[in-house]
């Protein structure tokens, strides 16, 4: 299961749906504008990945282990003419499965790589 957090526009959650996912749209739920701890305790309790645009959540996962689950954390803007290109970056960083965190930044998938004293990104694919 993915939870996507509201500030995913619907048409990718749609898209998202389409490819096959489960995914539960906050923005669909009555915890629209939800605190970003409501959101991660949402996620846990679905046992869902979550995919965001707020690097609050990437910052807070640096700072604690409130996610239980993976965060793929979206910085590119998505619009009509992106959103094919992100969502199979999504799709892939989802499929792959290998790191806790994944952000999707300038049309390239990077593996969030941090300890509690260092954190650095690294490219994936």
């Amino acid at each position: 299961m993915i939870l996507a957090d509201e500030n995913i526009p619907k048409p990718f959650v749609d898209a998202l749906r389409r490819a096959g996912y489960d995914v539960l749209w906050v923005g669909e739920t009555v915890r629209k504008g939800s605190s970003g701890d409501d959101i991660i305790a949402l996620a846990n309790s679905l046992g869902a990945d979550l995919i965001t645009r707020n690097k609050e959540f990437f910052l807070r996962d640096l700072n604690s282990t409130h996610l239980n689950s993976r965060l793929v954390l979206i910085s590119d803007t998505i619009k009509s003419d992106n959103m094919d290109s992100v969502l199979q970056m999504v799709c892939e960083a989802l499929d792959k499965r290998q790191e806790k965190c994944q952000m999707i930044e300038k049309g390239e998938i990077l593996n969030i790589v941090y300890t509690p004293k260092s954190r650095s990104r690294s490219t994936a694919w």
